[in-house]
């Protein structure tokens, strides 16, 4: 087996959410982890004139699981942008203009990729594995679902990935979301590679491995104790339990 990349998953491959390190805010009596109390405070502090802090939240839930909805059921793949995402959130307020619905927007998006990326954390033994993989010839990729590009290449040059990349694809640029074969297509396309020798890494077992098996990769699935039933010829070529233990695949 020759593999000439090794591609990757961003978020909970690469680099691991933390809600723990979420803003806590009281609803209803109850405590809740989640951005919308510093998006609130950021158009406040702005002049915007809002509801309450708990129907501003309650509006923005709605929206939020009118997205993830939607993405579940396109069966195109199709990305909904943050922006987008952040667009409506502003048409549910009264008393608006144009202009200030779009700042609005642009500024509750900002305020929620702020704190939502200030929740990650990265192990820098990843790091130590990407140079490796790098200093050996292989070509590095990444492929990653996520609706803020600008957020997701922050958090790359932060962490020092980003230099290491031959390769780099963000959901929002593409315009549609893993599973689709088509971004991984894209990401062959742009290693001037054949799919079939690339191995892909990722721990979304519907987005990352059928997505990247639909076009003949070979995949690695970051199996973090989930229990999956899948057919033998329909499952991941090789199944680990830290992404590290990718070098011990590579034979490097």
């Amino acid at each position: 087996m020759k593999i000439k990349s090794v591609s990757f998953d961003l978020f909970d491959t690469l680099i691991d959410f933390d809600f723990s390190l979420m803003p806590v805010v009281e609803v209803e009596g109850g405590m809740e982890r989640t951005t919308s109390k510093n998006a609130y405070d950021r158009l406040y502090k702005e002049g915007f004139e809002l509801p309450n802090f708990f129907s501003f939240h309650v509006i923005w839930q709605e929206i939020s699981k009118m997205v993830w909805e939607e993405r579940e059921k396109d069966i195109q793949n199709r990305e909904i942008r943050s922006i987008d995402r952040f667009r409506r959130l502003s048409s549910r307020f009264l008393n608006l203009t144009e202009d200030e619905r779009e700042e609005a927007a642009k500024i509750a998006m900002e305020a929620h990729m702020e704190t939502l990326l200030s929740a990650t954390v990265f192990d820098c033994n990843r790091l130590v594995m990407l140079e490796k993989i790098k200093k050996s010839g292989i070509l590095l990729g990444l492929l990653s679902n996520f609706d803020h590009s600008k957020g997701a290449m922050s958090i790359l040059e932060k962490t020092r990935i980003l230099p290491l990349l031959d390769v780099c694809i963000i959901s929002e640029d593409e315009g549609y979301r893993k599973p689709r074969g088509s971004v991984f297509l894209s990401l062959s396309e742009k290693m001037k590679l054949h799919p079939s020798d690339i191995l892909f890494v990722g721990d979304t077992f519907d987005a990352d491995i059928i997505g990247a098996k639909s076009v003949e990769m070979l995949t690695a699935w970051l199996n973090k104790g989930k229990k999956i039933s899948f057919e033998k010829d329909k499952g991941p070529d090789f199944e680990i339990r830290d992404v590290t233990e990718v070098i011990d695949l590579i034979n490097i």
